[in-house]
This record gives structure tokens, C-alpha cells and sequence, in this order.
């Protein structure tokens, strides 16, 4: 049996654009929680996870209470979403 050759995936400029700005807000993001934790380490605020706007983001940063599933590791919607 003959393996199917990889897809290579072309990004046009803007997609790559918007993907790196989100990387670098992420990257801000972080570096800001962690220097707000360090200063007040007794107050805690819960954080809120935005949706992406691209699904490509969707697909690189899935959310953290993601299940692991096949539909969702190739970007299908989930089919029971929860209330």
C-alpha cells in the first residue's frame, strides 16, 4: 500500500500576519499575568479565554478545556456542545 505524500499548507501574508500578531499578544499576555502574579501573589482573578477569530488559531490554540477527540483534532465542530 503507497502512503499518501504529506499537503503542504500555503499561508498567504495576511494569514501569516495575523497569526504571528496573535503569537506576540499571547506572548504580551503572558509576560503580563506573570508579572501581575509576582507583584500581588494574594489576589487572584479568574482569566477569561477569547475565542480566536481565525480558525486557524482555533486549531493551533485550541482552549483549555478542550476534550481530545478526532473530530476535534481535525477542526470539525464539536457535534454535543455543552450548555
Amino acid at each position: 500500500m503507497l502512503r499518501r505524500k504529506p499537503t503542504r499548507i500555503d499561508l498567504r501574508s495576511s494569514d501569516r500576519d495575523e497569526l504571528e500578531d496573535h503569537l506576540r499578544a499571547a506572548a504580551a499576555a503572558a509576560a503580563a499575568a506573570a508579572a501581575a502574579a509576582t507583584s500581588t501573589p494574594t489576589v487572584s482573578t479568574p482569566t477569561t479565554t477569547q475565542q480566536p477569530s481565525n480558525p486557524l488559531l482555533h486549531l493551533l490554540h485550541p482552549p483549555t478545556d478542550a476534550v481530545p477527540s478526532k473530530s476535534h483534532r481535525i477542526g470539525l465542530p464539536n457535534p454535543n456542545p455543552k450548555p
